[in-house]
């Protein structure tokens, strides 16, 4: 499958399109150790999760991770200065939090150039959700790092449960 935007899926090459491939145990081998950087759903910070309580399932693929695969972490959260609390809930937690209280639109724009330093020594970026995903695709433009976008739920579905029957077509 292919996509517009430069390259081959990792910002390799100078070609106008890039290759969209699965990610597997084998394809993501070569990116092992480093930094992986995550993108969370726009809006969406480590308290929030808290508060919800689901932290605990959420970090507990990047505990994996960097057991088995990374050195280090960075959460790019939309959450203010308290998310910083929660730094101590993974060993090589980096967070970088919108410490501003910047609106979530605007800040999933200016989080890669905000936080560019860290972003810069990340080896692997992952987009949590589609809803912000154009933070991370900003950030795979900027430092020309693989990224990786998970889907999450359809947009569609969560629509079609919200929305009243008489307008469903």
């Amino acid at each position: 499958m292919w996509s517009r935007n430069g390259g081959d899926g990792c910002g390799q090459s100078d070609q106008t399109r890039v290759r969209v491939q699965l990610v597997t145990t084998e394809t993501l081998a070569p990116l092992r150790s480093g930094k992986l950087v995550v993108f969370f759903t726009r809006g969406m910070s480590l308290q929030g999760w808290r508060r919800a309580g689901i932290l605990e399932r959420e970090i507990a693929v990047y505990r994996e991770l960097l057991a088995d695969s990374f050195e280090s972490l960075a959460f790019v959260t939309y959450g203010g200065p308290d998310d910083l609390e929660l730094t101590h809930i993974l060993p090589n937690l980096e967070v970088l939090p919108n410490t501003r209280g910047r609106a979530p639109n605007l800040y999933s724009v200016l989080a890669p150039w905000l936080h560019r330093k860290s972003l810069g020594s990340g080896s692997v970026f992952k987009a949590n959700q589609i809803n912000g995903a154009w933070c991370g695709m900003i950030a795979k433009a900027l430092f020309r790092k693989p990224l990786i976008v998970r889907c999450g739920f359809l947009w569609s579905d969560s629509v079609a449960r919200q929305t009243s029957s008489q307008w469903r077509s």
